[in-house]
C-alpha cells in the first residue's frame, strides 16, 4: 500500500511581526490534514509528516497547502501554495528533495502584500502504519541523525546510479554518432554517383554539340560560316565545373573532420571497454573513505557529461551535413533530370537531321 508523504518543514518570511500561533493545513480533494499549532514570530517550524493513501486520491487533484494565524474568533490566512499531485506522486520518498515554495505558487490564491514561503518535501513510499500524521524527527528513521560515512554511503549509491545513467547515455550517443557518420559516408558515395552520371551527361552534351556543328556545316555554306563565327563554350563550362568541384571539396573536408573524430572516439571506447582494469582500481585500500569515493564518482560524472556534450555537438554537425548533402543531391537530381530530357530532345533532332542528309 503506497502513501504520499508530505513533510511540512515550516514557513518563513511571514508578514506577521509579533509573536503569534500558526498552523498549516494540507488539502487534497476532499481529504484534509493539519499540523500542530506552533508559537513563533515571522518563522514557523513544524517538521511534521502528513500521509495520504494514494489509493484514496484523485491524481488530477492539486496539493493545497495553507498557513493560518490562530486567532480567538476567525483564523487569518497568511499564505498558500498549490502543487499538482501528478508531478509528485511517483517521486520516491528517500530521493525527494526539500523545496521552498513562495506563497501564490501554482493556481493558489495570493492577495496583495502576502509574503513568505513554505518548505515542503513530497514523496511516496510504502507504509503499513494506519496513522496519517507523525513527527518525522521522532518516528521517521530516514531523518534520524546519521554519521558522515552513512550519508556519503547513500550519496555514493545515488552517484553510482547517475554515473551508470550517464554512461548509458554516452554509449547510445556514441553509437548514434557512428551510425550518422556511416550514413553520411553512404550519402556522399551516392552523391558521387549522381555527379558521375552528370559528368557522363555533360560528355554526351559535348558530343552532341560537336555533332550539331558538323551537321550544320554539312547542310549549307551558311552553316560553315556560322561555325567559324561561333565560339565553343565547352572550355568555359569545364572551368566553371572545376571551380564548383573545389568548393565541394572544401565543404567535404569540414564534414570529414567530424567523422574522423567520431571514428577516433569509437576506437577509444572499444579500447577502454576491452582494456583490463588496473589492480589499483580493483583492490582499493581500506583507507579509501566514502567521501573520497563520492568525489571520484562526481568527477567521473562530470567527465562523462563533458564527453556527452562533445558527442551531441558532433551529432548536431553530422545532422546538418546530412541535411546539406540531401539538399545538394536533390538539386543535382533535378538538374540531371532536366539535362537528360534536353539532351534526349537534341539527340532525336540530330538523328532526324542525319536521316534527312543520308
Amino acid at each position: 500500500q503506497n502513501f504520499l508523504h508530505i513533510i511540512v518543514i515550516g514557513a518563513r518570511g511571514l508578514t506577521v511581526i509579533e509573536k503569534f500561533e500558526c498552523y498549516c493545513t494540507v488539502n487534497i480533494g476532499d481529504l484534509s490534514e493539519q499540523t500542530s499549532i506552533q508559537e513563533s514570530a515571522s518563522t514557523c517550524t513544524w517538521s511534521e509528516t502528513i500521509q495520504f493513501d494514494l489509493g484514496d486520491l484523485d491524481i488530477t487533484s492539486d496539493i493545497l497547502v495553507k498557513v493560518y494565524q490562530k486567532n480567538s474568533i476567525v483564523d487569518t490566512l497568511l499564505g498558500e501554495v498549490s502543487l499538482p499531485l501528478l508531478q509528485h506522486k511517483d517521486v520516491p520518498r528517500r530521493f525527494a528533495l526539500e523545496h521552498w515554495y513562495p506563497f501564490g505558487t501554482g493556481a493558489s490564491f495570493k492577495k496583495e502584500g502576502m509574503l513568505g514561503e513554505i518548505g515542503l518535501i513530497i514523496g511516496s513510499a510504502e507504509c503499513s502504519e494506519k496513522k496519517q500524521r507523525k513527527v518525522f524527527e521522532q518516528d521517521d528513521p530516514y531523518f534520524n541523525d546519521k554519521g558522515a560515512d552513512e550519508i556519503f554511503m547513500e550519496a555514493n549509491e545515488i552517484a553510482k546510479e547517475n554515473k551508470q545513467t550517464v554512461d548509458r547515455m554516452l554509449r547510445v550517443a556514441t553509437q548514434m554518432r557512428e551510425i550518422g557518420s556511416n550514413t553520411l559516408e553512404k550519402l556522399e558515395e551516392q552523391g558521387e554517383q549522381i555527379k558521375q552520371a552528370q559528368e557522363n551527361i555533360d560528355l554526351i552534351n559535348e558530343q552532341i554539340t560537336i555533332g550539331e556543328r558538323r551537321l550544320r556545316g554539312i547542310e549549307s555554306c551558311c552553316g560553315c560560316v556560322k561555325n567559324c563565327l561561333s565560339k565553343d563554350n565547352s572550355k568555359k563550362k569545364k572551368q566553371m565545373d572545376l571551380i564548383e568541384a573545389e568548393l565541394n571539396e572544401e565543404r567535404k573536408k569540414e564534414s570529414i573532420g567530424v567523422r574522423d573524430r567520431a571514428k577516433q572516439a569509437a576506437n577509444k571506447e572499444r579500447e577502454r571497454t576491452f582494456q583490463p582494469r588496473n589492480n589499483t582500481e580493483v583492490n582499493q585500500p581500506a583507507s579509501f573513505s566514502q567521501e573520497q569515493e563520492f568525489k571520484k564518482n562526481v568527477r567521473e560524472i562530470g567527465q562523462g557529461l563533458e564527453n556527452l556534450q562533445d558527442v551531441v555537438g558532433d551529432l548536431k554537425q553530422i545532422a546538418l551535413d546530412i541535411r546539406e548533402e540531401l539538399q545538394d543531391q536533390n538539386l543535382n537530381l533535378e538538374r540531371l533530370n532536366e539535362t537528360t530530357s534536353v539532351e534526349m530532345t537534341r539527340l532525336n533532332s540530330a538523328n532526324q537531321k542525319t536521316k534527312r542528309l543520308i
